[in-house]
């Protein structure tokens, strides 16, 4: 599998290191380091797009996000590439607004510590080889489905489209 992983030069080496070696272990990883001090003169703008563009996967270590790593991960998201968004053990990295309080069928949002990061990569890309298989449908739907599906989502605090898969695999399995 091809990652892209980004990470900036003001979160924590150790980890930043720990979850590339882990990552380089089986899979093809272009790490994208965002010195945060200095422009970057070794990647262009058309670079990134095009590592991200061939990529299968995103990850981003974004305890210390900036502007440039949530545009790559935004331009992920754009390609329905399956994203994950680690921040460390502090809440101060946990994203809220827009990336917080959207849910997203294809990003994970994940704390994680130096005991269970391999754990929380490893289940993120079992969960990304999954989404990677899927295929986009659409449907009509009357106002009375539609009115259902609302309804419903918003108690379980999830997308429309991802009820509808739910209850497609409920229906499935019976």
């Amino acid at each position: 599998m091809k990652i892209f992983f980004a990470s900036s030069t003001l979160g924590d080496a150790a980890d930043q290191n720990g979850i590339l070696l882990h990552l380089k272990k089986n899979h093809q990883v272009f790490h994208y380091l965002h010195d945060v001090t200095s422009p970057n003169e070794e990647y262009s703008y058309s670079d990134i797009i095009e590592e991200i563009s061939k990529s299968d996967i995103f990850i981003g270590e974004m305890s210390r996000a900036s502007q440039t790593l949530g545009f790559q991960l935004a331009y992920a998201l754009h390609l329905s590439k399956p994203c994950l968004y680690l921040y460390g053990a502090s809440e101060k990295g946990r994203p809220a607004g827009v990336i917080g309080d959207i849910p997203s069928r294809g990003m994970k949002i994940k704390r994680y510590n130096s005991k269970n990061y391999k754990k929380v990569l490893d289940d993120f890309i079992k969960f990304a080889e999954k989404q990677m298989f899927t295929t986009r449908t659409s449907f009509m739907s009357t106002k009375e489905i539609d009115h259902y599906l609302t309804s419903e989502s918003h108690k379980l605090g999830m997308s429309k489209g991802e009820l509808i898969r739910q209850i497609l695999h409920n229906a499935i399995d019976n």
